[in-house]
């Protein structure tokens, strides 16, 4: 091998050398940085801030149009395992407190509350269990003093990479990059005393579950202002029982989503008229719901990034399909997606079904429709005679007996 063919291979190895020693250093970096707002937060009594919860939504949802509110609230926590997140606005805006005592959680769309025995702070961090905080993302705020070794630590990561600086509401801060064991990302002010600024946690993978639920999972960002470590606790736990709403032993879970349950207000839809509905469909029409009076007729509302309105619709096609010589109409009424979406789509599973195109989501927003998706079932005089919010197994069965019964009236 000639000399300059070996020099080159020197300066490249140092060059390796040295990259692989800047990574390693900000590996350390990032961890140590970490460790310190950690022990930080572990040795406070209690602490509080103002929050600001942002929920991002799968890609093709924001390609749609789709918007979620950013939701502001309080929050103090205590080492002895008191908890309160207040609401200041924003699209959550549910309480929950818990004191030495009791666990109190509101939840509006169901105008309901729950009232429990107060559980260890660990309980608290597990948010898809009945015990946990029911505020998404919320469960993050609890973590920060949590050591390595102890349920729900950030130090848990295999990888804390120090990204370099950057600057959060106005204060310089370090971005923390975490994989492997906690994904997420976390910036924590330079200087003296390390505050959490902001986290950013990616949503859990998929277990591989298919059953009932039509929830897509979002991205957890949250910002923190005004941190304190020295809270006044005077009335910061005081339970107050919202007497408007009626009282549940759990979360709502998949039983909660069945027979007309579900994300909608169903009292203020079921055996009252439908509201009126002209939407251009996938093939050039339009559809109009008083051109179907007469009809039973299925409203299933959907999209194309929802996987359990993938699931549902085979057996609503399946099941209006068979009865519609006797007088069912269906329209699967796709919110929001761009038609070539929709054609593509259609074309990978093979589906031949009537689309109706709520382009902007007025249309689920005049039926009431929080979550997808959304079967609405109309009688021959017009009626909303049932309301099904989510995928549920079985869900094809319920809507035969359900059209069963309408066309014999």
């Amino acid at each position: 091998m000639n000399s300059s063919r070996m020099r080159t291979l020197a300066v490249a190895g140092a060059c390796l050398v040295i990259a692989l020693g800047s990574v390693a250093q900000a590996e350390d970096d990032g961890r140590i940085l970490l460790e310190r707002a950690v022990a930080h937060y572990a040795d406070l009594d209690a602490y509080a801030a103002e929050m600001v919860i942002n929920l991002e939504l799968p890609e093709e949802f924001a390609a749609m149009g789709g918007h979620m509110e950013p939701s502001r609230y309080t929050a103090i926590a205590t080492d002895d395992g008191r908890v309160a997140f207040r609401p200041l606005g924003g699209m959550i805006n549910d309480p929950f407190v818990q004191n030495t005592e009791q666990w109190y959680a509101e939840i509006s769309f169901m105008k309901a509350y729950i009232l429990q025995e107060a559980v260890p702070l660990s309980q608290l961090l597990d948010e898809e269990s009945n015990s946990g905080v029911p505020i998404p993302g919320c469960a993050d705020f609890l973590r920060f003093g949590r050591s390595a070794g102890e349920a729900g630590s950030l130090l848990a990561a295999a990888s804390i990479h120090d990204a370099g600086g950057e600057i959060v509401g106005g204060v310089a801060c370090r971005h923390l990059e975490l994989r492997d064991g906690v994904e997420g990302e976390v910036w924590v002010t330079e200087g003296a005393t390390p505050w959490i600024a902001r986290i950013k946690m990616a949503p859990p993978k998929p277990s591989g579950d298919e059953g009932g639920g039509m929830m897509i999972i979002p991205t957890m960002d949250l910002t923190f202002t005004s941190w304190n470590g020295d809270p006044e606790l005077d009335d910061a736990f005081t339970i107050e029982i919202n007497n408007e709403y009626t009282r549940r032993d759990s979360m709502p879970g998949p039983d909660d989503f069945q027979g007309g349950g579900g994300m909608s207000d169903d009292d203020d839809f079921l055996n009252k008229p439908a509201p009126a509905l002209s939407l251009p469909t996938l093939d050039g029409g339009t559809m109009n719901l008083d051109d179907l009076k007469g009809q039973v007729v299925v409203l299933d509302f959907w999209a194309v990034w929802c996987k359990p309105c993938l699931m549902a619709l085979p057996g609503v096609m399946e099941v209006t399909s068979e009865l519609a010589d006797r007088g069912v109409a269906f329209y699967a009424v796709n919110q929001r997606d761009p038609v070539a979406k929709i054609k593509t789509l259609l074309a990978e599973k093979g589906w031949t079904l009537p689309v109706a195109l709520d382009s902007d989501g007025s249309a689920g927003t005049t039926f009431g429709v929080q979550g997808i998706p959304h079967t609405v079932i109309i009688d021959r005089n017009g009626t909303i005679r049932h309301v099904h919010s989510g995928y549920f197994p079985g869900m094809d069965k319920q809507l035969r007996a359900e059209l069963e019964a309408l066309l014999l009236e």
